[in-house]
């Protein structure tokens, strides 16, 4: 029972980024550069998470944790969290503030930053 959950958590993750990827179309990026000017995307599964292509990266990554349960996949798991979440919020988010002013704060205000169903939004 648990390779199947573990299957399955990898294989939605997997989708997961997959289609945010895609949907952030020419804003798709890795890191940041101060030069390029994007726009803003609140569309799609941006719309319940601003961070779709994180959230599905962690869920791949519980999918590894359930599939090999072991100290040592939890401890992965729980650092790549850590580096994951400081990326955003020391670097991601106050690039975001800078570009999109106003904007991007108002999108913080109604979506959350990773997990869609979890009501209390938490600000940039």
């Amino acid at each position: 029972m648990g390779n199947i959950v573990g299957v399955i958590l990898c294989v939605m993750g997997a989708a997961i980024t997959m289609v945010s990827q895609y949907q952030m179309g020419k804003s798709w990026r890795i890191g940041v550069d101060e030069t390029e000017k994007t726009e803003l995307v609140t569309h799609g599964l941006f719309t319940f998470s601003r961070n779709p292509i994180y959230f599905g990266m962690l869920i791949v990554g519980l999918g590894f944790v359930v599939l090999v349960p072991h100290a040592f996949m939890v401890i992965c798991f729980i650092l790549a969290y850590i580096g994951i979440d400081l990326q955003v919020r020391k670097i991601e988010e106050p690039h975001l503030v800078r570009v999109f002013g106003d904007e991007y704060v108002a999108y913080t205000d109604r979506t959350n930053r990773y997990i869609p169903w979890i009501t209390r939004s938490e600000r940039a």
